[in-house]
C-alpha cells in the first residue's frame, strides 16, 4: 500500500536533507512517495527535495496556509496512507513509518 509524506518546506536547505535521508531510511520507503509543498525558497530546497525523487509542488508565499497547504499536498497524493512532517523534522527510527 503506497503511502505519501507530505513536508511543506521554505527555504529549508539547513534541515531538509536530513528529514529526507530519514525518509529514505524507513523499512517503508520503496512503498512511500515524498511530496514537498515549497512556498518561493529562494535557497536550493527544491534541488534537495528533487535529488530524494521528490514530487515537487510549488504554491506562492502569499497562499501559504497551514492546513488548506496540507490539504492541496493531500489533493497530490496518490498514497492511501499520508504522513505529515515538517522541514526541519527527522524520523527517529527505521520504522516508524512501518509501526504507523
Amino acid at each position: 500500500m503506497l503511502l505519501s509524506v507530505i513536508i511543506p518546506v521554505k527555504n529549508g536547505s539547513k534541515t531538509l536533507k536530513n528529514c529526507l535521508l530519514s525518509i529514505k531510511k524507513q523499512t517503508l520507503y520503496f512503498d512511500a512517495e515524498i511530496i514537498i509543498l515549497d512556498s518561493g525558497s529562494t535557497d536550493n530546497s527544491v534541488e534537495i527535495a528533487h535529488n530524494y525523487g521528490a514530487k515537487i509542488i510549488n504554491i506562492n508565499p502569499s497562499e501559504f496556509n497551514h492546513g488548506s497547504t496540507r490539504n492541496l499536498g493531500a489533493s497530490f497524493a496518490n498514497g492511501k496512507l499520508l504522513y505529515y512532517t515538517v522541514q526541519d523534522a527527522e524520523l527517529s527510527d527505521n520504522n516508524i513509518l512501518e509501526i504507523m
